[in-house]
């Protein structure tokens, strides 16, 4: 998915009007009505100015779209369901060097599909009339960010949670060297030492970390805090290279990228926790999970004549799911 910069969110908006007072200032008038002052009956003569800038809530991005095999289903009439096919195992054959004599044929059975459905996600904002006519900023646009990053995170949360619901994981790791969730309590944290047991089971399994489907390790803000105060962790990571940075990436330990952000799944006591926590997750990109697009998102909008009002409408639909389960290991541990 596309990465959104909203750093120049806000254009410069039209139907100013301008005004000068006696000393040659400019006055903006941009909206009437707004309180600048407590005294009554002087609010209503004053001049009103209202910067275009927005001081914005935290930037949302894409953090899990990266970790995941993308591809579009298409326009097929009718059709709800796509199967994309996997192997999770490798065919071994019998080796025959006997002359003049048949050689033992191996059936090949080991190809499987993971089907993916179609659903429809509906989204839509509404913005009066007025609001847009004694507005500053360009409150269309605003909307239409707003609605693209709350998708693309509900996106990014729907992948992590896939990930950390896979029923047969190539392994599930618990600080502290517990065995249960219920078991976890408080200094049970993530370590230098629980990353590298996590690349061991994944490279078991006999996954590779390469360049394009490298290792990613996606940490909480609380685990990253317990990971940069571990001179172990400091020492060893890598900071500072050629590669593409991905977004939230702290650095790279044992050749996993470490990614921290707040998309990891949060636990509390009340979900069966011995303590609070979070479910950190070691995957080899573009195998763990898939995303199938069967409707990539889409904007559209409308002036309701009858209603005043514009309204702006996103449309998706697509189809999370887990693929190689054995590229997935999920790790259990708390916040301090």
């Amino acid at each position: 998915m596309q990465k959104f910069d909203i750093s120049n969110l806000v254009e410069d908006a039209d139907g100013i009007t301008v005004n000068f007072d006696q000393n040659g200032k400019m006055i903006l008038n941009f909206a009437t009505g707004n309180t600048t002052t407590s005294t009554t009956g002087i609010d209503s003569v004053q001049p009103t100015i209202i910067l275009k800038d927005i001081l914005k809530a935290a930037q949302e991005r894409s953090y899990f779209i990266d970790a995941v095999y993308q591809t579009d289903a298409g326009i097929r009439e009718k059709v709800k369901t796509v199967d994309l096919p996997v192997n999770t195992t490798n065919v071994e054959f019998t080796e025959y060097s006997t002359e003049a004599t048949e050689r033992t044929m191996t059936q090949i059975n080991n190809l499987s599909t993971v089907s993916f459905s179609y659903s429809l996600k509906k989204y839509g904002a509404e913005i009066s009339k007025d609001v847009i006519a004694t507005t500053a900023v360009d409150i269309v646009k605003f909307a239409r960010d707003q609605l693209i990053y709350d998708v693309s995170k509900k996106i990014d949360v729907a992948i992590a949670t896939a990930l950390a619901g896979a029923s047969s994981p190539a392994a599930t790791l618990y600080g502290g060297g517990e065995s249960a969730v219920g078991d976890l309590a408080a200094g049970d944290v993530l370590t230098p030492e629980l990353i590298a047991d996590a690349i061991k089971e994944l490279e078991e399994e006999g996954w590779e970390n390469e360049p394009n489907k490298p290792f990613l390790l996606f940490i909480a803000p609380a685990q990253k805090n317990a990971l940069v105060k571990d001179p172990q962790f400091t020492n060893a990571a890598e900071y500072g290279s050629d590669k593409v940075v991905l977004n939230g990436e702290i650095g790279t330990y044992l050749g996993a990228r470490v990614i921290s952000t707040n998309r990891t799944i949060a636990k509390t006591t009340s979900d069966g926790w011995g303590a609070n926590g979070h479910q950190c997750l070691l995957v080899k990109a573009k195998t763990c999970a898939g995303l199938v697009w069967f409707e990539r998102p889409t904007l559209d909008g409308e002036y309701k004549k009858d209603e005043a009002s514009t309204k702006i409408y996103l449309d998706c639909a697509y189809d999370i799911e887990t693929l190689q389960e054995s590229a997935i290991v999920v790790i259990n541990v708390t916040d301090a």
